[in-house]
C-alpha cells in the first residue's frame, strides 16, 4: 500500500540515514523532478534545491557531504545526461 502522504513515506526518519534511506531517494527524485536539463548546469540553483529538499524531507540536520555528493551525482547525471560531457559544469559542487 502506498503512503498517503510524504510524512508516511519517511518511515525511516528516526533511523540514521544511509544511501538506501527513503529520505535520500525522495530527495533525488525531488531534484530530478524540479530541475530541467538546462538548469542542471546552474550550481546555485542546484545547491538551493538540495537545501530546500533536505529541509522538506527532514535531513537538514544531517550534515554529511557524502550524502550531498551522492544525491547530486544521482540527480544531476541520470542516463540522459552524460557525466563525462557535463562534469565541468557541475564540478564545483563536488569540491
Amino acid at each position: 500500500m502506498a503512503p498517503d502522504s510524504d510524512d508516511e513515506g519517511l518511515s525511516d526518519e528516526e533511523a540514521e540515514a544511509n544511501y538506501k534511506s527513503r529520505r535520500v531517494l525522495k530527495i533525488i527524485d525531488h531534484m530530478q523532478s524540479n530541475l530541467q536539463i538546462e538548469e542542471m548546469s546552474d550550481n546555485i540553483k542546484v545547491r538551493d534545491l538540495l537545501s530546500q529538499a533536505k529541509n522538506e524531507f527532514r535531513m537538514a540536520h544531517q550534515r554529511h557531504d557524502d550524502f550531498d555528493y551522492y544525491i547530486c551525482l544521482c540527480a544531476l547525471f541520470p542516463p540522459m545526461r552524460n557525466i563525462i560531457k557535463n562534469w565541468n559544469s557541475n564540478e564545483e559542487l563536488f569540491l
